[in-house]
């Protein structure tokens, strides 16, 4: 008796075929037209171009290209960024560009906004420029928010009243008045 459904006959064992002669890979053609480079070549060519860069002496850079950079930047900055830069201070520190702001929250803002960087080392021709932000003591003094007094009793506020006008003990006594909390 066959099976409606059954599996179908076991394939015969495959033969291992010969092992076909290696071949170098071909390399693809480099598009400025020159010989496709070997790794040691290519690694030789990044160490030069390396050694170049730090050869090549980088421009000054002074508080004015710095600001007026900053200025080209803020158009282009998300609003709470641009807030922040405009109120923080801004100092050149050799190669870091220091910004001091009135909080830690605006600090890591700055500090996870990199657009400013790459648009600084492009604006100055600088790479090596570096992003420094603290918060300065005074400016988060300033950006707390004032203490309320607290309410004053009756007894306080009667205190008071006496020092200005001593006369007002006199009504007190006069009236028979006293405190509530007496």
């Amino acid at each position: 008796k066959q099976l409606p459904y059954s599996a179908p006959p076991p394939a015969e064992p495959k033969k291992p075929t010969p092992p076909a002669e290696k071949k170098a890979p071909e390399t693809p053609p480099v598009a400025n037209g020159s010989a496709p480079l070997s790794l040691e070549a290519f690694q030789a060519e990044v160490e030069t171009e390396h050694a170049e860069e730090a050869a090549a002496p980088l421009p000054e850079i002074d508080e004015k290209q710095l600001r007026a950079a900053l200025e080209k930047y803020l158009p282009k900055a998300r609003p709470a960024v641009r807030g922040i830069l405009q109120n923080a201070d801004i100092a050149l520190e050799d190669e870091r560009v220091l910004f001091k702001v009135a909080s830690t929250v605006s600090a890591n803002t700055l500090l996870q906004e990199l657009d400013i960087m790459e648009f600084l080392r492009a604006e100055l021709k600088h790479p090596k420029l570096i992003m420094r932000a603290e918060v300065d003591p005074e400016k988060a003094k300033a950006n707390l928010a004032p203490k309320r007094a607290k309410p004053l009793t009756e007894s306080e506020i009667y205190w008071r009243m006496k020092e200005q006008n001593p006369l007002i003990d006199e009504l007190r006594k006069r009236f028979d008045l006293h405190f509530d909390q007496e």
